[in-house]
Parts: structure tokens; C-alpha cells; sequence
């Protein structure tokens, strides 16, 4: 009977390397037999069972052919082998790896081998955050350093790998904020300034004096504002992107002046203008007390040396004026838009006698010291100026043109209608100061051309010239004492301030700086 061919093959499918038991259940006269396995069309075997191993993968035609009864027939079955799996190894990318919170993360996986099932933990908690996404995102709300994990599954086995993911604080902007101390004072004054800033300050900058101008990079600084003023001082710090600022308005007084201890006072241009000066009774040690950009002229003491009278401009004419040595505050006294000038204080200082213009022409006035009760002492129709107090208050003496040229006249406080003429000489006599001995008094006399010192005894009027030169000098004053005379002279050209004894001997200079002094008074 003729064969036919038939066989059962154990197993059919696999991984390789596939190790297969082929068996023939063949019918009919089978007289030989020939086994292909792997479809090369070469016979692999002539056993009736037999195996084979398929050492890779594929899809293979396995036939078995018999022979007989003079015929033959063959019949094929497909082997499938697939390749071995291979354990998975795990691996991924981050992006980015680090940054401020809120992060939001992107996982990719590029893991190998046979992965059947993956998980990724990604906040290293040990509970599985995404089991579906080969690319997945995370977001890390807080800060800190996150273990992030990948644990693939495969081949029997598993893998893991882990990367750090280090979140750190969002950050904060600044606010700005600083303590100032002290916050007001008198020049020079030095403050500490300490910013208290809040957020993340990464760079921080001090304005403080209020120019614009960056004065210190510091967080806490000092700084001397040298003149009075209010500064608007300015804190900005930088930081998350952001620049904020504070302020806060720093006071600076003018420093509380200083009483000056000098006796002698004077009118000096020095500082470009006319300002009264006080310095020691030699010239040394002068200060300005005035300090105003005015004229201030003509200053004499009060009798206590507390205070010093004088004529201004600062109010838009001529006006008596007075200064507190003590704190160098300043009183107006008259302000009637006339012309007031050459005050002189009475012996007991209760009272100044000065000049003024307001009915028309210059006349000799009396008012109390605070500018009350201003009356008229002399009423005439002339030029009188530069009233002198005696020693005992009750005369008066000045100059006035009443004769056509300037002499020297006295009268009484309570009888002003009694009016006696010192000097009657052609020349003119002016500026008259009464001695503290109450009999002399010395003025300046043009006599020779020139303005000369000179000393009439109020007594007998008789005239004792002290001084004899080509220089013109001007506005005597006495020394406490009676014993000197400081003057007014332009002997070396600009005036300059000079002391002799009463009698005219002894010149001394007391100031040379190339600026005008005049007008001295002493206490």
C-alpha cells in the first residue's frame, strides 16, 4: 500500500533555542523516511522520532517525506521560534534636572530590553505615580531633593534606576525696607543706615542723600550729611526679577550756632558782601554772625554785651536791626520804608538813638530797645547822622550840616531844643563817638584833606588832634576803658582795622587779608 505521510511535532512554537521532538505517524508500506526541519531542503534525519533544536528565531517549514510501494509523499508543519527575551534594562531622560518650585518635570524612558510593564515614582515616595506614559510629566510643588525612580518589568526580572531631581525655594520678590539713626539732627550729621529687606534681595543699592546717584552697595552703611536740608534717603534692592524701593526723609538742622567770646565787631566784605563780624579785641579769631545776603553794616554793642544793634537791607531798605549774641537770632526793630541808620545804645540799654530820613530829611531819633516809641530828637532841616550817647544818658551828640558843613553838636535828652555846637571849623567833623570817661569825644575830621582821628573836650570844645597822616580813616570806637581807640584806615590801601592808645601813639594793625573791615565796635 502506498505510504502517506503524517507526524506530530512537540512543541510547535517557542523561544529559541527550541528544542522540538518530531515523531512520524505515518501509514502504508513505509519503506525509508527523511526529516527536512528547517525548510533548507537538506534531510536533517531518517529516524522514525527524532528532535531538533532551532537555535534562532524564525518561522519554520519542517517536512517529513516517506518512501514506498514505489512512491513517495511528504507533508510540512511551520515551526515558530521566537528570539529569547532579554531582561530588560532601565533607563530615562529629565528635563530639567533642577530649578525653582513650581517644577514641572518631562520624563522620557529609554529603557532596553524586553519590557513588559513599566512604573515611574517620581517623587521617591515608594507609590507609583504613572504606569501608562513612556513620556510623562511632573510637577514638584515644594522645594527639596526628589529621588525619581523608573522600575521596568520583563523577561522574568526587573531593573530600576533613580536620578535626583533638586528643587529649590521659588523665589521671593524683595521688599525694601531699612532703619535710619538717628533720622534728624544738626550738621554734620552721620546716620547708620540698615536695610530690613524681606524676599530675595540679590543686589541692593543706597541713595542717601536723594541726588540720584548710587552712594553705597552695603547693607548696612553710614553716611554724614555736612549741610541742613531734609534728604529724601533711598533703599532699592533687586531680586526675582523684581526692584523694589523705600524711602525715608532724613532732617538735618543747621548746626545751633555758637556764641562768639570776641569784644571787638566790624563790617568786612570778605565774603563778598557786607557782613559784622565778632572777633577777639587784637583782630583774631573772627566770626561771621551775620550770614545773610544783605548788607549789614554799622554795628555797635548794648551796654551788657548781650546784644549787637545794626542796620540791614534784608528788608528792602535801611532798617535797624538787632542780634542776640547768645543764639545769633536776629529782631527788626524799625520798618517804616525810610532810611534808618547809625544806631547807638544808651548807657543803660534801654534805649537806641539812630537816624533816619522818614520826615523828609535825616534827623536824630529815640525809640526803647525792643522799637517802641520811636519819637524825634532833632527836628531842623539837615543832614543829621551818627547819634552818640554820654555815659551818663542825658546828652546826645551827632553830626549835622546845619551850617553847610558837618560838625559836631550835642544836646540834651530833656531839653533837645538845646543844641550846642563842639566843632565849627570849615572842614567837616562827622562820625562822633562819646569816651566812656564822659568828657571827650573823638570823631573824624577832614581838616587836612583826609580823615583824621580826632578828641574834643565836650567841656570847653577844645579840639587835641591825636594822629597826623595822608590816609583817610574812619568810624572810632573806644575801648571799655578809655585808654584806646580802634579805627577804620586805608593806610596800605583797602581798609583795614587799626588800635592806637587815647592819646594817638602806638598804631596797631589788626587786620591785613586783603578785604575791607570798618565800622568797629567794642564791649
Amino acid at each position: 500500500m502506498a505510504p502517506v505521510a503524517s507526524f506530530t511535532a512537540d512543541p510547535t512554537s517557542g523561544t529559541a533555542p527550541l528544542t522540538v521532538t518530531f515523531s512520524s505517524t505515518s501509514t502504508g508500506d513505509v519503506e525509508s523516511l527523511s526529516w527536512d526541519f528547517n525548510g533548507d531542503g537538506v534531510a536533517d534525519s531518517s529516524d522514525a522520532t527524532t528532535t531538533f533544536t532551532y537555535p534562532q528565531a524564525g518561522d519554520f517549514n519542517a517536512t517529513l517525506t516517506v518512501n514506498g510501494a514505489g512512491t513517495s509523499n511528504s507533508i510540512s508543519q511551520v515551526i515558530s521560534v521566537a528570539a529569547a527575551a532579554v531582561p530588560p534594562t532601565a533607563n530615562f531622560v529629565v528635563d530639567p534636572t533642577s530649578g525653582t518650585a513650581p517644577l514641572t518635570v518631562t520624563f522620557t524612558n529609554t529603557s532596553t530590553g524586553d519590557v513588559e510593564n513599566f512604573s515611574w515614582d517620581f517623587d521617591g515616595d515608594g507609590i507609583a505615580d504613572n504606569t501608562t506614559d513612556e513620556t510623562a510629566t511632573f510637577t514638584y510643588n515644594v522645594a527639596g531633593d526628589f529621588n525619581a525612580t523608573l522600575t521596568v518589568n520583563g523577561a522574568g526580572t526587573s531593573n530600576s534606576i533613580s536620578q535626583v531631581i533638586s528643587v529649590s525655594a521659588a523665589a521671593v520678590p524683595p521688599t525694601a525696607s531699612f532703619t535710619a539713626d538717628p533720622m534728624s539732627g544738626t550738621a554734620p550729621l552721620t546716620v547708620t543706615f540698615s536695610s530690613t529687606s524681606t524676599g530675595d534681595v540679590e543686589s541692593l543699592s543706597w541713595d542717601f542723600n536723594g541726588d540720584g546717584a548710587p552712594d553705597s552697595s552695603e547693607a548696612t552703611a553710614t553716611f554724614t550729611f555736612e549741610t541742613a536740608g531734609d534728604y529724601n534717603a533711598t533703599l532699592t534692592v533687586n531680586g526675582a526679577g523684581t526692584s523694589n524701593s523705600a524711602s525715608q526723609v532724613i532732617s538735618v538742622a543747621d548746626a545751633a550756632p555758637v556764641a562768639p567770646t570776641g569784644n571787638l565787631a566790624f563790617v568786612t566784605d570778605r565774603d563778598g558782601n557786607n557782613e559784622i563780624y565778632v572777633a577777639q579785641s587784637d583782630g583774631s579769631g573772627p566770626v561771621n554772625v551775620t550770614n545773610n545776603a544783605a548788607s549789614d553794616v554799622d554795628p555797635v554793642w548794648s551796654p551788657d554785651g548781650s546784644k549787637i544793634a545794626f542796620v540791614s537791607d534784608r528788608s528792602g531798605n535801611d532798617d535797624i536791626y538787632v542780634l542776640n549774641i547768645a543764639d545769633l537770632t536776629v529782631t527788626q526793630l524799625t520798618n517804616d520804608g525810610n532810611r534808618d541808620l547809625d544806631p547807638a545804645w544808651s548807657a543803660d540799654g534801654t534805649q537806641i538813638a539812630f537816624a533816619s530820613d522818614r520826615a523828609g530829611d535825616l534827623d536824630i531819633m529815640i525809640m526803647n530797645a525792643d522799637g517802641s516809641n520811636q519819637v524825634a530828637l532833632t527836628t531842623a532841616t539837615s543832614a543829621d547822622r551818627h547819634p552818640t550817647w554820654s555815659p551818663d544818658g542825658l546828652r546826645v551828640a551827632y553830626q549835622s550840616d546845619g551850617t553847610g558843613n558837618q560838625d559836631i553838636y550835642v544836646t540834651e535828652i530833656g531839653n533837645p531844643g538845646n543844641i550846642v555846637p563842639l566843632t565849627t571849623d570849615p572842614n567837616d567833623d562827622t562820625e562822633p563817638v562819646w569816651s566812656p570817661n564822659n568828657d571827650t569825644i573823638a570823631y573824624i575830621s577832614a581838616e587836612d584833606g583826609d580823615g583824621d582821628v580826632m578828641l574834643v573836650n565836650v567841656a570847653n570844645a577844645e579840639i587835641t588832634r591825636i594822629m597826623t597822616n595822608d590816609s583817610m580813616e574812619s568810624g572810632p570806637a573806644w575801648s571799655a576803658d578809655g585808654q584806646r581807640i580802634i579805627y577804620a584806615s586805608d593806610q596800605f590801601g583797602d581798609l583795614d582795622l587799626f588800635r592806637m592808645n587815647a592819646d594817638g601813639s602806638g598804631p596797631v594793625q589788626l587786620t591785613q587779608d586783603g578785604s575791607n573791615e570798618f565800622a568797629p565796635s567794642l564791649k
